[in-house]
């Protein structure tokens, strides 16, 4: 039974139980940075023929540019959580986020804008008075890494900073504390291919 539960919550997280509640990235300049960056790394990997993801190339910023990466984040569930102020689930899903983050302290919802002005982000925010820091992906790095293809899609890391997947799509936010519980008792186990 248990390996049957491990493998549920592994597909939920790595193909994602909702993919039909996702909004594709529509706009075509996003797209063709991600993609650029992407064949980027793509090549720079066969070349160095490393197969291994490296976690300490997970970089992001805030509003005033300071870099931030997991290890900032280490001693609590973190998820990165790629959105858009134009994605209609990422405006019903960000709520349920601030709500989780309000009532579980060992959780951190990162909310990653992809391709978007960070004053548009913070007024969009506010407008919806939602009150998490939002956080930029601004050279489409992270984007790509995590092959992101539409929003929102939540990346899932455990209290060590270890990946454990990807979720795309709107998680229904019982869905959610779900596999905060099945990350809390040990049930997701972390990708193996970190270092």
């Amino acid at each position: 039974m248990k390996k049957i539960i491990m493998f549920l919550l592994a597909s939920i997280l790595l193909v994602g139980c909702q993919t039909e509640n996702i909004n594709s990235i529509k706009d075509e300049e996003t797209k063709n940075k991600i993609a650029e960056v992407e064949e980027k790394n793509n090549k720079e990997q066969s070349s160095e023929g490393e197969n291994t993801f490296d976690i300490s190339k997970i970089k992001f910023t805030d509003s005033d540019g300071k870099e931030y990466g997991i290890e900032d984040f280490k001693g609590k569930i973190t998820a990165l959580n790629f959105f858009n102020t134009k994605c209609s689930y990422c405006i019903r899903e960000l709520p349920d986020l601030e709500s989780i983050m309000e009532t579980e302290d060992d959780i951190e919802f990162v909310p990653i804008s992809v391709g978007e002005d960070p004053e548009v982000v913070e007024n969009f925010l506010k407008d919806k008075e939602i009150n998490l820091k939002p956080y930029f992906d601004r050279n489409f790095e992270l984007s790509a890494m995590f092959k992101i293809d539409g929003f929102p899609t939540s990346v899932f890391f455990n209290e060590e900073g270890k990946l454990l997947g990807i979720a795309p799509g709107y998680q229904e936010k019982e869905m959610l504390m779900e596999l905060i519980s099945a990350i809390r008792e040990g049930r997701v186990e972390p990708i193996e291919s970190t270092k």
